[in-house]
């Protein structure tokens, strides 16, 4: 007998704080692990939890590291301008 936890779409979005619909969208384009039981949309724990920690970002401890590995600029905004902004007030 398993001891896996099962919710469904409104304990799912309960659990990860988000609304029903965006779980919804989320199945729709798979990128959340669901069952079907039937009809019904099923939700493991571990599958939530697994899911959750793969959509985890780091910080960046080392502002001159993150500056080295980086060094495409991006389209939109000058990240390195801003990086430099943050790291002169933190000094």
């Amino acid at each position: 007998m398993s001891d896996e936890v099962f919710f469904n779409v409104d304990e799912a979005a309960t659990f990860l704080r988000v609304k029903k619909c965006t779980i919804y969208r989320w199945v729709h384009e798979r990128r959340i692990s669901y069952r079907k039981h039937g009809s019904r949309l099923v939700f493991t724990m571990k599958s939530l939890m697994d899911w959750s920690e793969k959509q985890k970002v780091n910080a960046i401890s080392d502002l001159t590291l993150f500056l080295e590995n980086n060094t495409e600029t991006p389209k939109t905004c000058s990240l390195k301008t801003e990086l430099g902004r943050i790291e002169k007030l933190a000094s």
